[in-house]
């Protein structure tokens, strides 16, 4: 049996809540962006790293070069591979 929710609680993202969060991040903080939409600012800042998006215009997420995972990485960076992907690479052309 599930577990019910708390009462009060959101869950489910609107396509609207999205685009706000989206359109704001960067330009405002996760405070002003959870009154907003009224959600909480722990809400806001989960949905921002799931959606790979950057609070603060210092972070984006790209998917690593060798298998596609998201990773989260530095504005300035093009490519990049995930923790695993590396491990397997640098264990092959041994570099430590």
């Amino acid at each position: 049996m599930a577990t019910p929710k708390k009462s009060g609680s959101k869950s489910h993202w609107t396509e609207n809540e999205i685009s706000i969060l989206k359109n704001e991040a960067g330009r405002l903080s996760s405070t002003k962006i959870s009154k907003l939409i009224n959600r909480s600012t722990a809400a806001i800042q989960t949905k921002a790293m799931r959606l790979g998006v950057s609070l603060d215009g210092y972070c984006k997420k790209i998917p690593c070069v060798d298998c596609g995972t998201p990773v989260m990485v530095a504005w300035q960076t093009n490519h990049i591979r995930c923790t695993i992907c590396r491990d397997k690479f640098e264990s092959i052309h041994h570099i430590i």
